[in-house]
């Protein structure tokens, strides 16, 4: 079946600009078999190109016919519909909240129990997985409880819970420091490393004591950072 005789208000140049703008992939191929059937391509044609079947491309064909360009978009989606109403929702909500009752011998309802409960209340068959989804809706999970290790004993946490807190901020540190912040020993291990570097001329020299050697290092950077055309030497 030929399409040469399709009627149409616009050219193939505005269908293809309709393509290039169509952001849906689905329908960006329904448009580019219209710009075919135009140019009067046959329906085989059509769908080995685009990769579809030639019932896909008559149907798509005759709703362009029907309703233009506007007939090769989705229509609206409803889904299937839900078991309950709104009305029926809240007073099953209300019910699990309240839990059974105290004579029986349940604490909490299962998802089983609630299956049972909405055909009892609603005469709806539920499935389980239904049951999960409409659980789900409602904002409502599985009671968990908290895990606990086999090996736990209670009555040691409880004792440990008894003992009296030490703050962080009491705690004195193990390492002793002198005036200028720094720890001892550190000193060599700053050499070792600044050593290799070319950090200029004499006054740095790793054998100093810590504090005096930070000063004439940052007075050194300071200088270099300031003046860099000229050699600069720490004071």
């Amino acid at each position: 079946m030929a399409n040469r005789d399709l009627q149409t208000n616009e050219s193939i140049k505005s269908l293809k600009s309709k393509v290039r703008s169509e952001r849906n992939g689905n329908v960006r191929d329904r448009i580019r078999a219209i710009v075919m059937a135009v140019k009067g391509l046959k329906d085989r044609e059509i769908g080995d190109k685009l990769g579809y079947s030639i019932h896909w491309v008559r149907k798509w064909i005759g709703r362009y016919k029907k309703a233009g360009i506007d007939g090769l978009q989705d229509g609206l989606r409803t889904g299937q519909p839900m078991l309950l109403t709104d009305e029926q929702i809240f007073v099953l909500y209300d019910e699990i909240l309240a839990g059974p009752d105290p004579s029986s011998v349940l604490s909490r309802y299962r998802i089983l129990d609630v299956q049972g409960l909405i055909k009892q209340l609603f005469g709806v068959e539920a499935s389980l997985s239904g049951t999960h989804l409409l659980m789900k809706r409602m904002k409502l999970s599985h009671v968990k409880p908290r895990p606990s290790h086999p090996k736990n004993n209670p009555s040691a946490m409880e004792e440990w819970k008894k003992k009296p807190k030490i703050s962080s901020r009491n705690k004195s540190s193990s390492t002793p420091k002198n005036r200028s912040g720094l720890v001892p020993g550190r000193s060599s291990i700053w050499a070792k490393r600044n050593r290799n570097k070319n950090l200029g001329t004499a006054g740095l020299s790793p054998n100093a004591p810590a504090a005096e050697w930070l000063q004439k290092l940052l007075l050194y950077r300071r200088c270099q950072a300031g003046n860099r055309r000229q050699a600069c030497t720490p004071v």
